[in-house]
């Protein structure tokens, strides 16, 4: 099963292993651009057979509930060849939690555009209203302002510090943590 949602500018999608030379092609050009946030890649990363494992996770851990990945293409991109960023609601827990953690980047082409909150907005309202989540956690670097400007625009509330949160370029970095209620 796929999923595929519309905003005024973009198509929001999740694919599969077909779809591995665009996920290569997109993370290969923006390599560089995510590496602050998100670390180097290791030397298999965009191997067209990591690509293709990664698709099949996903769509593995769609299946069972654990994860939505959403794409992005521009709507006028009507084959959807050209992916211009995405977002990650991962740790899906249900039952008396109901809730996930948010991750995303976007192509360095489009920063700044406000494709990413576009995005984001449409993302979010599915993962409320059609999966019935209840909150949504996002983590981020204290020094990424482009990305804290981005939660603060889709409503999210910063709640504290998660030090050393995560490792990133080997350095274990503390990262703001930030939440949206479903109200």
């Amino acid at each position: 099963m796929t999923v595929q949602l519309k905003t005024d500018r973009l198509t929001l999608k999740t694919l599969t292993k077909a779809s591995k030379e665009k996920v290569r092609l997109y993370y290969a050009e923006n390599e560089d651009f995510f590496a602050p946030w998100q670390g180097k890649y290791d030397a298999t990363f965009l191997q067209s057979s990591s690509i293709e494992y990664m698709l099949e996770r996903q769509t593995q851990d769609f299946e069972n509930g654990s994860l939505l990945k959403f794409w992005f293409f521009q709507k006028s991109d009507t084959q959807c060849k050209t992916i211009i960023g995405e977002c990650t609601f991962s740790n899906i827990r249900r039952a008396n939690a109901m809730n996930c953690r948010l991750g995303y980047n976007i192509h360095h082409k489009y920063k700044q555009q406000g494709f990413m909150i576009e995005a984001l907005d449409e993302a979010i309202r599915f993962v409320f209203r059609g999966m019935q989540m209840h909150r949504i956690e996002s983590h981020v670097m204290p020094k990424n302002e482009a990305s804290i400007k981005v939660l603060n625009k889709a409503g999210f509330i910063f709640e504290g510090i998660s030090y050393e949160y995560l490792r990133v370029n080997g350095v274990w970095e503390d990262h703001y943590c930030y939440s949206l209620l479903n109200k």
